[in-house]
């Protein structure tokens, strides 16, 4: 049975099985691996039902004034569903995906240089340098406002 934003606004006890079995379906297909965690597929699936609790479309009937998604045809609000789940997913998995890191960037550098040698080549450097944590984009900030 497919619904509109009008039948989540009026006839929300015949359309939120309905709108909960949709958005588990997408969520399942956006997740990827981690469609099977029952945890992350109810995260999801809630923050878009949060979401439009907050916009006034879930059973909110006349008490909250009509929006831009109340005009909506039913493709268009399918469509907006869809993104809302995948955006959810998409933040979700890369929460998951943790930094890596190579043993070679862990180690310390066999031969130290001088604080000194180092902050020259780091400043030559600079145009092709790409920040990895906290201590060089502080670094590089100091060295932009001292030269």
């Amino acid at each position: 049975m497919p619904f509109t934003a009008h039948d989540l606004r009026y006839h929300i006890e015949q359309s939120f099985p309905v709108l909960y079995a949709y958005l588990q379906q997408r969520a399942r297909r956006y997740l990827g691996p981690l469609k099977f965690d029952a945890f992350e597929m109810d995260l999801v699936v809630e923050h878009v039902i949060e979401q439009l609790v907050r916009l006034g479309i879930l059973g909110s009937g006349d008490h909250v004034p009509e929006n831009a998604l109340d005009r909506l045809s039913p493709a268009q609000f399918y469509a907006f569903l869809n993104h809302s789940i995948r955006n959810k997913s998409i933040d979700r998995l890369r929460k998951h995906r943790l930094p890596v890191s190579t043993f070679a960037e862990l180690e310390a550098p066999a031969d130290a240089e001088s604080e000194d040698d180092s902050s020259r080549q780091f400043y030559k450097n600079w145009k092709t340098w790409e920040p990895r944590n906290c201590s060089q984009i502080y670094a590089k900030c100091l060295l932009n406002r001292t030269h």
